[in-house]
């Protein structure tokens, strides 16, 4: 497997595809797909990306669409603004690693809350791709990209 240099090498395949299934999981974790639905697993895209352990927010223009500690009615209302977009671009600040993922005028922003890489499962983000290899982003400024079947 070669490393890529960086976390946006790693996602740039999910750049040009559109979003689907976007939904709010436990707490204020979200789950979007990408692609094809998986066989083994229709209500899985052959991207799925997993946002978890951070803060996040979702705007529309220069509309605030929702926050990770808002009502479920109103995370569900932006995410489904988000479902049918595609994604244009995915930007990571440093050395935090808060990103935003981009879909046109809309964007969903991540915000780190853990920075110590010694954090076991404090990622921000995780992005299971179709080639069964997973990039994990976060704690902090780590990030990596490995195995799916891998801790």
């Amino acid at each position: 497997m070669n490393q890529p240099a960086t976390p946006e090498d790693a996602a740039a395949d999910l750049i040009g595809r559109s979003v689907w299934g976007a939904r709010k999981g436990h707490g204020s974790f979200l789950d979007l797909q990408f692609g094809p639905a998986r066989e083994a697993d229709p209500k899985r895209g052959a991207f799925h990306l997993w946002i978890q352990q951070c803060a996040w927010r979702i705007e529309h223009g220069a509309e605030l669409g929702a926050g990770s500690e808002d009502s479920d009615e109103r995370i569900a209302a932006a995410l489904a603004r988000l479902n049918g977009r595609e994604l244009t671009a995915i930007t990571l600040q440093r050395p935090s690693l808060s990103t935003t993922f981009a879909f046109g005028d809309s964007r969903l922003i991540t915000f780190e809350t853990s920075t110590d890489p010694a954090d076991d499962h404090a990622e921000q983000w995780l992005l299971f791709r179709p080639d069964d290899l997973v990039l994990s982003v976060g704690p902090g400024s780590a990030w990596q990209l490995s195995p799916a079947d891998q801790p």
